[in-house]
C-alpha cells in the first residue's frame, strides 16, 4: 500500500469522458455486489427454511461477513452442493475487500502521464501498519492510497458476474430439490 498519489508515477486530472468511465464501471461494481449479496440471501433463505417470509426475517440485519459464516455454518449441516458453494463464498471473500475499497474509500480519477493510463486512486483514512521501508522507517500510517486500473475494475466486475451465475444455478438446484 502506498502513502500516498505522489508514490506513483506524475499524473494529470481525467477529462469528462474518462471520469464517465470511471463512475460507470464504480456504479456497476456496486450494483453488481448488490445482486450477488442478494443471491446469497437467497441460497441461505432456502437452506433455512422453505417459509421465504421467516427465512428472511431471521437473516433480514445481517452483513455480508455474518451471512457468509452463516451460509458456512449451515452448508456443514445441510451438505448443499459443497464444493460450489464454498468455491462460491471464497470468490466472494477474494473480490469483497477491493469492492468495500472502491466503494467506500475516497477516490480521484487520474491519468498516467507516461502511459496515458486512466486510474481511480483509493484513499484510506484509517491507521494500518506500513510494512514496507519508506524513508528508512517503519510504522503506521493514517492515510494510504490504493491506484486501481480500470481492467482491473473490470476484472473485478466479471469475477462478481461468474459468481451471481454460480448463485443463480444453486439456487436453481435448491428450488428443484423442494
Amino acid at each position: 500500500m502506498k502513502l500516498d498519489e505522489r508514490s506513483y508515477e506524475p499524473s494529470e486530472e481525467a477529462n469528462e469522458d474518462v471520469l464517465r468511465e470511471a463512475y460507470y464501471k464504480l456504479g456497476q461494481l456496486s450494483t453488481s455486489f448488490a445482486e450477488m449479496e442478494e443471491g446469497v440471501h437467497g441460497i441461505i433463505s432456502g437452506l433455512i427454511s422453505d417459509d421465504e417470509i421467516i427465512a428472511s426475517y431471521l437473516i433480514d440485519k445481517n452483513g455480508l461477513d455474518q451471512n457468509l459464516q452463516l451460509l458456512r455454518k449451515i452448508n456443514e449441516y445441510k451438505e448443499f452442493e459443497v464444493a460450489k458453494v464454498k468455491n462460491v463464498v471464497d470468490a466472494i471473500e477474494n473480490v469483497k475487500g477491493k469492492r468495500n475499497e472502491l466503494i467506500h474509500g475516497v477516490w480521484s480519477v487520474r491519468i498516467i502521464k507516461s502511459d496515458n493510463t486512466p486510474m481511480i486512486f483509493v484513499g484510506s483514512y484509517k491507521m494500518v501498519r506500513i510494512d514496507t521501508v519508506i524513508k528508512g522507517k517503519k510504522g503506521w500510517a493514517s492515510k494510504t492510497f490504493k491506484a486501481y486500473k480500470f481492467n482491473e475494475i473490470s476484472e473485478t466486475i466479471e469475477t462478481i458476474k461468474l459468481v451471481i451465475e454460480n448463485l443463480k444455478e444453486l439456487t436453481n438446484i435448491l428450488h428443484n430439490l423442494s
